[in-house]
Order: C-alpha cells, then sequence, then structure tokens
C-alpha cells in the first residue's frame, strides 16, 4: 500500500481498490521528484490532495473516468474544475511519460510493462551506454528483461511492494527492479543521463 500521502493515486484516495497501478502512479511522482526537485502534488491531508489533483487534472467525472462517481469517497472530487495540467520538465519525451504514468483513470494509465518500453527509457538505455559502454547499470539489465517479456505474463507473475521495493518475480528470477532504477538515479553519473535534456 502506498502509505505517502503525495504518492497517493485518486483511486486511492477516493476509496477504491489498490492495485499496481497504484504503484505506477506513485512511480511517477518519485520520478518527478527527482527529476525536477519538486514534488509535483502536495496536499495538507487527503481531501487537500484530491482537490491539488483537481487543480491540475480537472474535476474527476464519469465522462473521462467511468464509473469514478461510484467510489465511496467520490465527494472529495470538486465539481466544474477545468485542470491547469501537469508542469513541463522542458523535456518532450519525460512529460509524455508523466501524462501516460499520472493519468488520474487508472484504466486508462500506464502499466510497468508500457513505462519500461517507452520510447524516454529506450533513449535512456542508448544515453547510459553511450556515455560508458562498460556499464553494469541495474536499470539496464532490469529494463532488458522485462522489454523481453510478454505482457501477458508479466501481468500475472507481477509481484509489487512499493515500500519494501518493488521485485517481478517472472520465470522464478526476481528482478528489484525500482529498487535498483532509483539506485541508479541517485548516483550522479547516471542521474545526468536519466534527466538530461532530451
Amino acid at each position: 500500500v502506498v502509505y505517502t500521502l503525495w504518492f497517493r493515486p485518486p483511486e486511492v484516495l477516493l476509496g477504491g481498490t489498490y492495485n499496481g497501478k497504484a504503484d505506477v502512479w506513485a512511480l511517477a511522482c518519485s520520478m518527478y521528484f527527482v527529476a525536477t526537485k519538486k514534488n509535483i502534488l502536495m496536499g495538507r491531508d487527503e481531501a487537500d490532495q484530491v482537490a491539488k489533483m483537481n487543480e491540475m487534472f480537472g474535476s474527476f467525472t464519469e465522462l473521462t473516468w467511468p464509473n469514478v462517481s461510484m467510489l465511496p469517497r467520490f465527494s472529495l472530487n470538486k465539481q466544474n474544475i477545468v485542470g491547469t495540467g501537469i508542469p513541463s520538465t522542458n523535456k518532450p519525451l519525460l512529460d509524455d511519460l508523466f501524462k501516460k504514468m499520472l493519468e488520474p483513470n487508472p484504466l486508462k494509465r500506464f502499466t510497468i510493462y508500457q513505462v519500461c518500453n517507452h520510447p524516454y527509457f529506450n533513449l535512456v538505455r542508448e544515453k547510459i551506454i553511450e556515455k560508458n559502454p562498460t556499464s553494469n547499470c541495474d536499470a539496464i539489465s532490469c529494463f532488458d528483461a522485462l522489454k523481453n517479456l510478454d505482457k501477458p505474463r508479466l501481468n500475472h507473475s507481477m509481484i509489487l511492494e512499493l515500500n519494501n521495493g518493488i521485485e517481478f518475480n517472472v520465470k522464478s528470477r526476481k528482478f528489484q527492479l525500482f529498487n535498483n532504477i532509483l539506485k541508479d538515479w541517485t548516483d550522479p553519473k547516471t542521474s545526468q543521463v536519466l534527466f538530461g535534456g532530451y
């Protein structure tokens, strides 16, 4: 479960079911902080966190998120608000990735498989190898492992444990993907590549 208020997705705040798509939202919030040194949504409490989401994404409606009004805490949702959008990082590919990871409707939100196959990470992989051809970057091996797996198998064998590091148990192999990637992001050399000007 995502305990950190600022990383909780709208479906959880509105009383919906927690699943792997919530981890994608939390990962995007973490990535945004690493890329910009700013938290993207900083509410004082759950109601204020939903209000901050409404300011950015607009009111949650049946048109954009079918059955959202059936969620137990839908009353937190503010009506008739037009969102300002996600603040740009001035990096087009990264902005596109955030848009797909921070989709309020969890059914439209990217899966972790789609995240790993987004063009942004293809470019990141190329840049890391270009700058250091002998790199043993854990993120590269983890992304490559995920890219080589078929989507249905990944979805059915994924084990998500966000607060203890997210592990992917696929074909009896465990990849501590997010732990490894976050470790690489905190490395100055790799971080410069991951969030450079592209």
